[in-house]
């Protein structure tokens, strides 16, 4: 099978699809996803993606995670909580997904946004991802990435750039 960047053309072709939808969306947001003006060496105005902001967080299984420790892979920062019925409906989806292309270099980590360890780590059971869950306790997180709701997920570039987001489950 022929690949770009590492990925397969298929897995390529819906982060696309995906982040183009994504783009139109985020083009239509306040703040979120929208790249202030810069003036360019041509001093025309140019717009540049924003960095996603880095952040270190708590691991359900020990130690913590950092989204900087991750670049060189594409990864989705899936925002959710075990109280949302959105969030149980994509979770096997976004397991199944994600263990379909660990291999080329894509990863999913799962921020839990506000809820006690126990009930995170009874969610995290049913389910069983492969990927990791990180603790969001006081919401610090989700409100630095501006989360209005949950699912909520924002798409990450090998190079740590913020490409899009998607409010709501994502069905991969």
């Amino acid at each position: 099978m022929r690949s770009v960047w590492g990925l397969s053309c298929d897995t390529l072709h819906r982060l696309v699809v995906l982040g183009a939808v994504l783009l139109l969306l985020a083009g239509c947001q306040n703040g979120v996803g929208k790249a202030p003006p810069l003036t360019g060496a041509s001093g025309t105005e140019e717009r540049l993606a924003p960095q996603a902001q880095a952040f270190v967080l708590p691991a359900l299984g020990g130690g913590a995670v950092s989204l900087t420790e991750f670049q060189g892979q594409v990864v989705l920062v899936n925002f959710w909580a075990s109280w949302c019925a959105s969030c149980h409906a994509e979770m096997e989806d976004l397991d199944a997904y994600f263990r379909a292309h660990e291999a080329e270099g894509f990863l999913i980590i799962g921020v839990n946004v506000k809820e006690p360890v126990d009930v995170v780590r009874d969610f995290a059971n049913q389910y069983d991802p492969g990927f990791p869950i990180v603790l969001d306790e006081d919401g610090r997180v989700a409100d630095m990435y501006q989360v209005t709701g949950l699912p909520y997920s924002f798409f990450v570039d090998r190079e740590g750039t913020l490409l899009g987001f998607w409010p709501g489950p994502l069905n991969l």
